[in-house]
């Protein structure tokens, strides 16, 4: 296992940046979830890491000594990918064992590491299948097998659930995070998924457009964003927008509403926010009446959409409401309420 550290790393296609001077410093054991939409640069910095795509400027530091220049081979990391990259004419002890068998590593020690990967990941009793007589999330686990039993300095995940369903999914990022805590070793993991980074890293960084908008623990994104891009992407369900004139703490929608937040400004400024903290009519801070655009019912709670200013809102409830009602009486926190500038920088209160 070792500490990554990621120094003004530049990648270029031609003429083409995609990575702007990244800088992240990754400590020994820790999983890190690298987050953002698609193109955001995500996957281009994973391969740098593994040595797949040369860096353009920068280095990578492992445990202090540059690798930049190296070839993956002499990296020693273990990557697992979507398609689980497992072949097909061999079973499943001998995909695990494979990669052990190129380096040479002796006969007794292969099988203690093969026995010690299959016993942590349930796969045991199906040691002598192939690929083919597997599931979704097995195939998966034999690609994380693999993975483990080369004792690796790090691991590096390249969005490896994308192909299960919903329901497996939830279950493989549980395993994927007991199993990396279990064994300590430091992890990278890509996802386009804010739930599956939300619910897996020690730290998350959120990416745009080749750069690190954020790093941050879960919390810390959720409750102290530094820009709209990241209030908006991290929370689900997401968070809603309304543009606003700010004098003071005092905040004029396009429609003439008046809220109150804990933030002071001044000028145009845009409102964040988030539908869980929408109060019932009840409350006294910042009490809004609001028409019932549509609703959705998800098990046990009910989303609400709603016309405010010039944007649409939502509200999440509690409880299966089926009759949508004509309006929704509704309070919210001034301390609730986030302020961005201009430029889309969240403003502290």
């Amino acid at each position: 296992m070792v500490s990554i550290n990621i120094q003004n790393l530049e990648k270029h296609y031609g003429k083409v940046k995609a990575l702007h001077g990244l800088n992240l410093e990754i400590d020994d054991g820790e999983f890190i979830v690298l987050v953002g939409p698609s193109g955001c640069g995500k996957s281009t910095l994973l391969r740098c890491v593994a040595g797949l795509n040369p860096i353009s400027g920068g280095d990578i530091l492992f445990d202090g000594t540059p690798v930049g220049h190296l070839p993956p081979q002499e990296r020693d990391l273990s990557m697992v990918f979507q398609n689980y990259a497992l072949y097909p004419h061999l079973t499943v002890a001998q995909n695990l064992a494979f990669g052990l068998k190129v380096r040479k590593t002796a006969a007794e020690e292969i099988e203690k590491r093969v026995k010690w990967a299959a016993d942590i990941l349930a796969i045991t009793p199906y040691l002598d299948r192939r690929p083919r007589a597997l599931s979704g999330g097995q195939r998966q686990r034999v690609a994380m097998g693999r993975a483990m039993v080369k004792h690796s300095n790090a691991f590096l995940f390249d969005e490896p659930l994308s192909n299960l369903d919903a329901q497996l999914r939830v279950q493989m990022r549980k395993e994927i995070r007991a199993l990396q805590q279990r064994i300590g070793v430091t992890s990278i993991y890509v996802t386009h998924d804010q739930v599956e980074a939300m619910t897996m890293g020690d730290r998350i960084v959120v990416m745009k457009d080749g750069r690190i908008e954020q790093v941050g623990s879960p919390a810390e994104l959720y409750t102290a964003p530094r820009t709209r891009f990241v209030a908006g992407f991290i929370g689900s369900p997401q968070m809603s927008f309304v543009t606003a004139q700010a004098d003071g703490h005092q905040m004029t929608l396009s429609d003439g509403t008046v809220l109150t937040s804990a933030t002071a400004a001044t000028g145009p400024v845009t409102l964040g926010i988030r539908p869980e903290h929408f109060l019932d009519g009840t409350s006294e801070a910042n009490r809004l009446t609001l028409d019932v655009t549509t609703q959705q019912v998800v098990g046990t709670s009910t989303s609400y959409f709603a016309t405010l200013g010039d944007g649409e809102i939502e509200v999440i409830r509690q409880g299966s409401d089926t009759e949508r009602p004509a309006t929704l009486a509704l309070g919210i926190r001034p301390e609730h309420i986030m302020v961005f500038d201009k430029d889309d920088q969240r403003i502290a209160a």
